[in-house]
């Protein structure tokens, strides 16, 4: 039997596989590597960078089963790489990601992310698969540049939390535009329909080169409801083709998303409690919390990450407290952005699945109102984002006001 014969046998069995699993959910496991000068780099704030990894594999897979794609992304590493110098971009990053010992050491999960500095416009750079690459290189995990103050987004109703979701799928196949789609089908017997297109609210769907000018509320796929009037565009159809194959990048599962954080609004000590718990108990080990939220421009919007140390045989780790107006000047920068604060801890083998919404669990804070003269409305402080939905407030509503504003700040001192 010829080579091209038996090439041709293996693409249609792995094609027909992927047919056949459409129907069901296929998972990326995603790992996160970053310089380890980052560290130290004022400029860099790695409890954004953690959280907004998090956060965006969050609105990734939020996009993805409201749009009717069978994929789901999950956390399953965060690790920094000492032979980074931090002066690397998402393209020169991504190069080295794939040589020598630094290949081997990234080598986690289906795919992995590096975080590195952008290269002029260029805020992602993935790994371009064309079709015959899942015949012949099946088992190989896709590495992927991302850029640094992008996952959290940069304030404003801005999609930039998508970039890692754009550059997931330009891992399994997806191109800009229908020129280079065809380029994808390289051994023509592939699709040809994995590409962006304007849908019908008049935006650019995910795939679009121009991420960055789509509304975060209007970003939606080609090929879902609101976004098929051009057949031939059709992302939806493409992910759930390719997706259970791009599934066995890493061969096997991690699974290993078994950290788990409770979150407690200590009111009597005026602190924010935190308790992480482990399910391997082997060994002593270091953990770290990270703690954001908002967006990464919008002034201090997190917390200096912080260690969590683990003694052998200890599955929970002592309480570890904030004070209440630490926190809360973390839930000022968030107010009105489209991120809350959130809280994730990970360790060296164990990763939380996801994160834990901290402003939901709060019972106190309130967002800051500046006094208006106008005696029937309030309006919120432009600072700490927000707006007025046009209806007035009562002189009930507005002594009820005050005396929460006495009771907060009897409950502050």
């Amino acid at each position: 039997m010829q080579l091209r014969t038996k090439t041709l046998i293996a693409l249609t069995l792995a094609h027909s596989l992927s047919v056949n699993a459409a129907g069901s959910t296929s998972t990326f496991e995603l790992s996160l590597f970053y310089p380890q000068p980052y560290e130290y780099d004022n400029s860099i704030n790695l409890s954004s960078e953690v959280v907004g990894f998090y956060r965006s594999i969050e609105v990734a897979n939020d996009l993805f089963d409201r749009k009717g794609v069978n994929l789901e992304l999950k956390p399953t590493h965060v690790a920094s790489v000492s032979s980074w110098t931090g002066t690397e971009n998402v393209q020169t990053g991504r190069s080295d990601m794939d040589t020598g010992a630094t290949a081997v050491e990234t080598n986690v999960g289906d795919m992995a992310i590096g975080l590195f500095l952008p290269n002029g416009g260029t805020i992602g750079y993935g790994d371009h698969r064309k079709n015959s690459h899942y015949t012949w290189y099946p088992n190989n995990i896709a590495k992927i540049g991302l850029a640094t103050n992008m996952t959290l987004g940069k304030g404003g109703d801005n999609s930039y939390p998508f970039v890692l979701s754009h550059e997931v799928l330009h891992s399994v196949g997806a191109m800009h535009d229908q020129a280079a789609a065809v380029r994808f089908n390289d051994d023509a017997s592939g699709r040809e329909d994995g590409y962006a297109r304007t849908c019908d609210n008049g935006y650019g769907s995910l795939m679009t080169s121009v991420i960055s000018t789509v509304p975060f509320a209007q970003m939606t796929i080609s090929g879902a409801s609101d976004c098929n009037t051009t057949p031939s565009a059709n992302m939806v159809g493409f992910t759930n083709q390719y997706a259970p194959l791009a599934a066995e990048f890493e061969v096997g599962s991690r699974n290993n998303q078994t950290i788990r954080l409770t979150v407690t609004e200590n009111i009597n000590d005026q602190t924010f409690d935190f308790v992480a718990q482990r399910n391997d108990t082997s060994a002593t080990e270091a953990m770290t919390l990270y703690i954001a939220g908002g967006a990464v421009y919008n002034g201090q919007n997190a917390l200096a990450p912080q260690s969590i140390e683990f003694t052998s045989g200890q599955a929970s780790s002592e309480i570890i407290k904030i004070d209440f107006n630490t926190v809360y000047a973390v839930f000022d920068q968030a107010h009105g952005e489209i991120n809350s604060t959130y809280a994730v801890v990970v360790g060296q083998n164990e990763v939380q699945n996801k994160l834990v919404d901290v402003t939901a669990i709060n019972t106190l804070w309130e967002p800051t109102i500046t006094p208006n003269p106008d005696p029937e409305t309030d309006i919120p402080n432009p600072d700490n984002g927000g707006g007025s939905s046009g209806g007035s407030t009562s002189l009930f509503s507005l002594l009820m006001l005050s005396c929460l504003y006495l009771v907060r700040r009897k409950l502050n001192k």
